[in-house]
């Protein structure tokens, strides 16, 4: 899973990103450089990222492994600063200053141009014998406009009775093709 994201940091969403830099997993994946993904040009590096819905999927999916990145161009100001962060979290430095720094990075990076979410899954394994690879791209205007669109199809499909009342997994009870259907 490559997730490609152009966009701009609420105080939650770098506080979030900042706890999962510090989970340092065994088996933990080492940065991707010189990285190639379909409809992205430049040069690209690679970040091990694995988030909890990550693991669940795999686990949901029978996989026998996973490999998550979070994909940044390789002349930008955030690679660097992630890997700082990285080591700041680790060490237990002030949460809240990470954050800030964070968020101002971010904005740095923002300058001049337009957010953007690119997801790019690879599924590799065999069929009939066979080995075979498939890959799907999904693209949105935005990290917020993705979640929002989600939300808003997910309160609809309850408001019309097609899912359960409850706190779910909006994977285990959306039906996939709503999404696929989202502008």
């Amino acid at each position: 899973v490559y997730t490609v994201t152009m966009d701009w940091m609420t105080r939650g969403a770098a506080a979030e990103f900042l706890l999962s830099l510090g989970d340092g997993q065994p088996g933990a994946l080492t940065p991707l450089p010189g990285l190639s993904l379909p409809f992205l040009s430049g040069e690209l590096v690679g970040h091990p990222h694995l988030s909890g819905e990550a693991e669940r999927l795999a686990r949901c999916l029978s996989l026998t492994a996973i490999r998550c990145y979070h994909v940044f161009e390789v002349g930008g100001r955030l690679p660097a600063v992630l890997t700082r962060l990285q080591q700041d979290v680790r060490q237990g430095a002030d949460p809240d200053s990470l954050t800030a720094e964070l968020i101002r990075a971010a904005e740095i990076e923002m300058f001049g141009r337009r957010p953007f979410q690119q997801l790019v899954f690879q599924l590799d394994g065999r069929v009939a014998g066979q080995p075979a690879s498939r890959v799907a791209v999904l693209r949105a205007a935005g990290t917020y406009q993705l979640t929002a669109s989600v939300a808003a199809a997910a309160v609809v499909a309850l408001l019309r009775g097609q899912i359960p009342a409850g706190c779910h997994f909006v994977a285990d009870v959306l039906d996939p093709v709503v999404v696929g259907a989202l502008p």
